[in-house]
């Protein structure tokens, strides 16, 4: 049945020099959604690529992405997260990665190719995700030279989004491209921009014969949606799955024909709701006339208002009529954009849905249609525009999304369903309590079922800028405690309204925070549509019911917010917290389709497109990790994207200790993590490069020959300073904007400070005594408060009186030797957490695989975990030693271990963040709290899932 929807139907302007996808496809297991093609003739046997842009929605054992032929053993899967390309059930061929794919909030990207005919043998099945060759796999066969490559590009039925026995799965694909008889690689589909993040680019090759291009973009019936932009035609079958959505304008749409108030009626909650589709076969034709779906109570009238225009081609037909057998007097009118409208009246006497009124525009938009009855049963009953009805789906079961693999360049006018990017969503991963079994997400991660007191967070934690979005409740029992809201990262452990910085809109009309707050607006229950404003600028949150923001609030002017002083980054959250009495199902829009109500002046949907610009985009500019081999000699380790001005070296396959290097002291001296021992002079470093540094003879901790390293630097910025904000003098070497410095000064047994150079308040300062051997002194906010422990021991943090400001490190006790030993010399590591390239912060463990997700709003290149309330190693991750998820390869700061890989001692580093999937006590206790210090790849809004 083919559904119109205005603001679908209009286009959108494309990025400025890229190759934008404007849209994607959500493919909902429930529904059983999939695409079904069957090829009419055989291709080539030989050679064919498949490429595919595609977002995770669930972590299934199975999820088939492509199917070749009726064998049901050819395809592209991803098997518990590993990709799985086999041939023939794997008789013929198979490639399955080590590489577990678990991301649920970005975008990535998969090519495989079938290359028989390839002299290279290893090049006759490849693999490549996110732009990168894939090499490392658990299973490697390749087919023998010339072989037919299973049921791939025959005459029969290929799929997407299941097997030929079902298996249907959760996910969103987007511009999908299969290739007959063409071995391409990544590059014929994307390519690196400035930022080393793959983006998408136009295919410019041959398709071949069976060759297809599936974009999406046309959603103008449901069946349009396969249709193959490739210039072949060759077009896909669409099976349940919904284009789009008429949807309603709830503001006043039931108007008293005198008072211009809302009136109730007895015909269900919206004109041409879906029950609607009941009434019309696949060619149009009326097959019921019993709908009650419109009905017009006595002196009413109905208006039926799209959220845009609808572009008219040819012609419009409004239907109306009684379902009672007696006289009523009616008026329908139909009205369009250009003040221009068409009305009959009459009499009916008859219960049959017929037409009432028709015009014929020419290149006219509708605006509203309307009808009324001075007496009792009036109805609207159907519009048809250029053949088509207009039926009313529910909007949440729209599946065609602005979700994108591309940042669009689309205005956001607050609307909804008008920038392409990627879109927010509910997380999975992110859920309270942990691991909760009775937490059902489904269509693509915006509707879920809290069968049991849960709580579901979403895949963005803003910290700045002005944010909407919407929620309703579709179905449950509303009872007193459903909740919509917003929480602090770090209250992620329990419910949005419980902690000090949560705040949430109560069923019962009050408002939470900290479970307090008392009376603020209207009780809310089932369809009831729940705004909410989110301005991170001013720290402040409003909500609205249908349209009507509470307590005579005003968000576009900053008038009457519910709550203040909000201050960090914060989830969007649902809540039931009833219990397993009252199962709740609600759905979320973030933007990706159109919202019910237009979001306050200023206030945007919360997709990546609309994230601030990141200070630093390439967090390589900054920090890196890079790996290199000993040779007991001079060589130059180089591929940093920065002079580096603090170099951390370990040792990886041997247990020798750290080195620490940084550009004040120079080369003549280093320190290290893992003891007490004061700064000594190594062997062989000779200089700071401007992308590395060199070394110019051998030395066990940085260079022995048949050892491997790696190299963790920090960027300080370009001059070392006389810095004189504190009470003493310091050197520092500063670079504000990654929010990094180094500081050296000398120890006065009194109470003193000394200036960072940060101009921000930094919240994790290492400081090591050079001249004397004690501990490492560590310095940290990353738990709220100001606590400490040290870098070379496994002790537990200790409440601090030490602090810091904007401007100054406050070391309050007087001839301490960790930081303070009269005419001792000391250096000083700060950091300050910069948005979207590092965050320090802590957690709570549960001592599950199902650990916590931790939201950097980033990609994480480095981590440091340390356990606040016992005594746990310093555990080190990187994607240099762990190039792929799970990440298993761990270091320590306080050891000298070399690499410790555990299957069972795993996580995964993700597009905004990383998930514990460790019991280990250094990582993940039950009730264990720790603090992370992490530093980016990419920011969360240009980053890929991996």
């Amino acid at each position: 049945m083919s559904i119109i929807s205005s603001e679908l139907l209009l286009g959108a302007a494309g990025a400025a020099g890229g190759y934008e996808i404007e849209r994607s496809l959500r493919f909902n297991k429930d529904d059983s959604a999939y695409l079904s093609r069957t090829f009419s003739s055989t291709g080539s046997r030989t050679t064919f690529t498949i490429s595919a842009w595609f977002k995770r929605v669930d972590l299934p054992s199975s999820q088939f992405l492509f199917v070749g032929g009726s064998g049901a053993n050819s395809y592209l899967m991803l098997d518990n997260g590993q990709f799985r390309f086999p041939i023939n059930g794997g008789s013929t061929g198979e490639l399955r990665t080590n590489a577990v794919y678990r991301d649920l909030s970005a975008w990535m990207h998969v090519v495989v190719v079938g290359d028989s005919t390839n002299a290279t043998s290893s090049d006759r099945l490849r693999m490549y995700v996110n732009g990168e060759r894939i090499t490392s796999f658990v299973t490697e066969t390749q087919p023998s030279q010339n072989a037919n490559l299973g049921d791939f590009n025959t005459a029969a039925v290929h799929y997407f989004n299941r097997l030929q026995t079902g298996n249907y799965g959760n996910i969103y694909f987007a511009d999908c491209i299969f290739l007959d008889g063409t071995a391409a690689t990544a590059d014929d589909f994307g390519e690196f921009d400035d930022n080393g993040v793959w983006q998408p680019k136009a295919y410019s090759g041959s398709y071949g014969t069976n060759g297809f291009h599936l974009d999406f973009s046309d959603n103008s019936s449901d069946a349009a949606l396969g249709t193959d932009t490739s210039g072949n035609g060759n077009d896909w079958t669409v099976n349940n799955i919904t284009a789009s959505s008429a949807q309603i304008n709830n503001e006043n749409y039931y108007r008293n024909g005198s008072g211009n108030s809302e009136s109730a009626y007895s015909g269900g909650t919206l004109p041409f709701d879906g029950t609607a589709l009941s009434y019309v076969d696949s060619s149009g034709a009326i097959t019921n006339t019993a709908w009650d779906g419109a009905r017009l109570l006595s002196s009413t009238v109905i208006r039926w208002q799209p959220p845009s225009p609808i572009p008219i081609n040819s012609s419009i037909d409004f239907y109306g009529g009684s379902v009672i057998n007696t006289a009523t007097n009616y008026s329908l009118k139909i009205v369009y954009t250009d003040a221009t409208q068409v009305t009959t009246t009459g009499t009916t006497s008859t219960n049959n849905w017929v037409k009432r009124l028709n015009d014929t525009p020419t290149g006219k938009s509708l605006s509203y249609v309307e009808a009324d009855a001075p007496s009792y049963l009036g109805h609207i009953m159907g519009i048809r525009i250029d053949g088509q009805f207009v039926l009313n789906v529910d909007a949440a079961d729209c599946d065609s999304l602005f979700d994108s693999p591309a940042n669009g360049t689309q205005t956001d006018t607050g609307v909804g369903g008008e920038v392409s990017g990627n879109y927010c969503t509910l997380n999975p991963l992110s859920r309270f309590p942990v691991g909760a079994t009775f937490y059902t997400p489904t269509n693509g991660n915006l509707e879920v079922n809290l069968v049991a007191a849960s709580q579901s967070q979403s895949t963005f934690a803003p910290s700045s800028g002005k944010w909407y979005a919407e929620c309703v409740m579709i179905s449950g029992n509303v009872a007193t405690d459903t909740r919509f809201g917003v929480q602090l990262i770090s209250e992620a452990t329990s419910y949005a309204g419980n902690g000090p910085d949560s705040y949430a809109y109560n069923s019962n009309g009050s408002k939470n925070n900290s479970l307090s707050g008392g009376t603020y607006g209207d009780t809310w229950d089932v369809g009831d549509i729940i705004g909410c404003a989110l301005d991170l600028d001013n720290g402040k949150i409003w909500w609205s019911k249908n349209g009507t923001w509470q307590a005579s609030g005003n968000p576009s002017t900053g008038a009457n917010p519910a709550f203040t002083g909000l201050s960090g980054a914060y989830y969007f959250a649902v809540v039931n917290g009833n219990g397993a009495t009252y199962n709740k199902v609600l759905v979320c829009n973030f933007g990706q389709r159109a919202f019910a109500y237009t979001a306050p002046s200023g206030f945007k949907a919360l997709c990546t497109a609309n994230m601030p610009d990141p200070t630093i985009a390439d967090g390589s500019t900054a920090m890196d990790a890079v790996l290199y081999s000993g040779n007991g000699s001079s060589q130059s380790i180089s591929g940093y994207g920065f002079s580096p001005d603090l170099i951390w070296i370990k040792a990886r396959n041997i247990a020798y200790g750290h080195a620490w290097f940084d550009i004040i002291r120079g080369t003549n001296s280093y320190i290290a993590s893992n003891t007490v021992n004061a700064e000594s002079t190594p062997t062989g470093f000779a200089s700071f490069d401007s992308n590395g540094f060199s070394f110019n003879a051998g030395w066990t901790l940085t260079n022995e020959s048949g050892r491997t390293y790696v190299g963790w630097c920090w960027d300080g910025g370009s001059s070392t300073n006389t810095n004189t904000d504190g009470t003493i003098t310091s050197s520092v070497r500063a670079n504000p904007s990654a929010g990094f410095s180094v500081c050296t000064y000398t120890g006065s047994s009194t109470n003193f400070t000394f200036g960072h150079g940060l101009g921000v308040e930094p919240r994790m300062i290492f400081i090591r005594n050079r001249s004397s051997s004690t501990n490492w002194f560590v310095l940290t906010k990353a738990t709220g408060s100001w606590h400490y422990a040290h870098l070379n021991l496994q002790d537990a943090f200790t409440s601090a009186i030490q602090e810091a400001n904007s401007t100054v490190v406050d070391l309050k006790n007087a001839a301490f030797n960790w930081f303070n030993a009269n005419g001792d010399n000391f250096v000083a590591y700060c950091f300050s957490p910069v948005e979207g390239y590092s965050a320090i912060g802590s957690y709570t463990g549960n001592g599950s695989t199902e650990g916590p997700f931790i939201y950097t709003g980033f990609r994480p290149r480095y981590i440091l975990i340390k356990k606040t309330n016992a005594g746990e190693d310093w555990a080190l991750r990187d994607t240099a030693r762990s190039s792929y998820n799970a990440s298993l390869t761990d270091l320590a700061a306080n050891q000298s271990y070399a690499d410790f890989t555990d299957a069972g001692n795993s996580l995964d580093i993700l597009s905004n963040g990383f998930k514990l999937r460790t019991t280990r006590g250094m990582y993940n206790t039950n009730g264990g709290t720790y603090m992370y210090a992490a530093f980016a790849e990419n920011p969360f809004k240009i980053s890929r899932a991996r």
